[in-house]
Parts: C-alpha cells; sequence; structure tokens
C-alpha cells in the first residue's frame, strides 16, 4: 500500500494541484507549457484579430478539450502569457538589492546590525540612568528616608478637597528596578516607567511621589528630580513622612539592580529617540555637550565618545 501516493492530504481526501489553463493536473499555470507552446506560435497575435485566428494545438491536451475552447482560453491568458514569455518578460532584469542603510543613524555604509552609534547610545542611556539613580538615591531615601519600612502619609496635599481620602501605613514594596530615567520622562508615552510603591502591600504605581505638603518638596521641585515631584494639588503623593526607613539598601547594591537599555533602541531611529531622552540625558549625563540639541549634534557627540574610547 503506498501511503505517499498524494503529495498532500486534506481531511482524507487526495489533493493535487490543477492547471487553469490546460486543466491537466500536476502543474499550475505558470509551469504550463501548453501555454507557452500556444503563446509562442501566435506571439504576433492581439486582442484586436479575431479569435479563430488562433493557432493551438489540441494533441496532447486531455479528452475534454475542444477546439473552440482552447482558443478562447489562450485569448484570456494571452497577456499573461507575453509577461511570461514575451519581449517583456524576457527584458526584466533581475530584482537588484538596496545599497545597506542603517535604521539607527542613517548612515548609507553599513546596516543595523553593525552600528556602532547604537551600542554607544545605549552606553549613554545606562550612564544617564546611574547618575539619576544615584540623585535618587542620596535625595530621596538616604536624605528623605522614603524605603521599606518606612511610615508615611499617602494621599493630597493640604489644599486639596480631597485631602480626607488620604492612606496612612508602611511602604512594604519598593522595587529599586523601577527607579530609571523613564520615571522622569512623558507620563503616557512609550517610554515611561513608572515607580512601584506598596503600602500596607497595595502596590501603587505612579512616577509622582513627592507631595507638595514635604519640606523638601521645593527644593526636589527647583532641581534635576523636579518630574517626581507633584505638580498638581490633587496629584497623590507621598505627603509626609511619620517615620524613615529603618534599613536603607547599600549605595552599590542599589545602583546595581536597573534593567538593561537594550529594548530601547529596538527599530528605533537615533532621531526618535533624541527626542523622547533628549532633556533627561543633558540633566544628567556628566559629559554631554552644552550645544547637543539636535539629533545630527547627538550623532556628532557619539562618535566622539568612540573616539575617545579607543584612544584610552
Amino acid at each position: 500500500m503506498k501511503i505517499y501516493e498524494n503529495s498532500k492530504i486534506n481531511n482524507g481526501t487526495s489533493y493535487s494541484v490543477t492547471c487553469h489553463y490546460c486543466w491537466d493536473s500536476g502543474h499550475n499555470k505558470r509551469y504550463c507549457e501548453h501555454l507557452k507552446r500556444d503563446y509562442l506560435a501566435n506571439k504576433s497575435w492581439d486582442k484586436s484579430q479575431d479569435m479563430d485566428s488562433l493557432q493551438v494545438d489540441l494533441s496532447q491536451r486531455p479528452n475534454n478539450y475542444f477546439h473552440h475552447g482552447a482558443k478562447m482560453q489562450l485569448a484570456n491568458h494571452f497577456i499573461y502569457a507575453k509577461s511570461l514569455y514575451g519581449e517583456e518578460g524576457k527584458a526584466k532584469s533581475p530584482t537588484t538589492r538596496k545599497a545597506p542603510s542603517c535604521g539607527f543613524c542613517d548612515s548609507k555604509e553599513h546596516t543595523r546590525r553593525k552600528c556602532n552609534h547604537m551600542a554607544t547610545f545605549v552606553k549613554v542611556l545606562e550612564d544617564t540612568n546611574r547618575a539619576y539613580r544615584e540623585m535618587f538615591y542620596n535625595k530621596v531615601i538616604v536624605e528623605m528616608g522614603i524605603g521599606l519600612g518606612a511610615f508615611i502619609e499617602y494621599g493630597y496635599s493640604s489644599d486639596s478637597s480631597l485631602k480626607g481620602k488620604n492612606i496612612t501605613g508602611i511602604i512594604t514594596d519598593f522595587d529599586p528596578k523601577t527607579i530609571s530615567i523613564g520615571n522622569l520622562l512623558y507620563q503616557y508615552g512609550d517610554y515611561n516607567t513608572p515607580i512601584h510603591l506598596g503600602i500596607d502591600s497595595k502596590v501603587i504605581k505612579s512616577s509622582f511621589i513627592i507631595g507638595e505638603d514635604l519640606p523638601q518638596y521645593q527644593q526636589i521641585k527647583d532641581g534635576p528630580l523636579s518630574d517626581i515631584s507633584a505638580y498638581y494639588h490633587w496629584t497623590s503623593t507621598i505627603q509626609k513622612i511619620i517615620a524613615p526607613s529603618p534599613n536603607k539598601p547599600d549605595k552599590e547594591w542599589f545602583l546595581g539592580q536597573s534593567d538593561a537599555f537594550d529594548w530601547v533602541v529596538k527599530k528605533k531611529s537615533i532621531e526618535t529617540l533624541w527626542g523622547e531622552y533628549r532633556e533627561v540625558i543633558k540633566r544628567f549625563h556628566p559629559k554631554v555637550p552644552s550645544d547637543t540639541r539636535c539629533w545630527w549634534d547627538c550623532l556628532d557627540w557619539l562618535e566622539t565618545l568612540e573616539k575617545n574610547e579607543k584612544s584610552e
């Protein structure tokens, strides 16, 4: 028994391809020898002429074929056959491969996979993030005492009509990986990262954690960390630190608890990413030139960083 007699099986029914020109099985019209032979025998014909003037060979056609039907088939498929076997079809040049170009920096000399600027930009984001996290550690965790075990009041400022809805509790969850430059980006953008803060095991996700009633509020608002402070008095934030965190994390451990930024550059260009991260890079990166404004200025800076790294 030949169990593989047919090339395809569909719900137990044998399946074989059928040509829509000669109606024979085993091939389609793209590879139909009858269509090729009939066209080459009549290639000077055009549709302004009578169909009966076509010459077709029925000697190898299926038995159910008849002369007039074969001519009608050829007339209906003539333009298609001309595209395959006519002078236009022969003149088609092979598809030329596009010159390589980089989707990140727009260079014509390499592809995205081999772009040094992309790797350097990831390093810039990591350095920027480390500088932000270090400032957050010093100002928020050490000086203000916000962290695991801190006893706080979380809610609305004193001049808000929602003041009575404040929550008093202990910070039971404070994920250090959520402390990143993404906290400073547009709240509804693709790259914003809210801070995960758990009060009595109830997790709150928000980049705004410093409230107006805190003594350090004005200092935070006027400094580089201004984006984590409340913009409006009706924003729910930490309003009072009743007792600071009893155990501060080790600084080096805290700085090491950070996700990589490789995902940020996937399918994105330097033009797009510079627009998203420009302000935080200029605010926190220790080496960014003050005149770096546009994305092409950023590319020049990345090239300088790469040259300096090679010379070291």
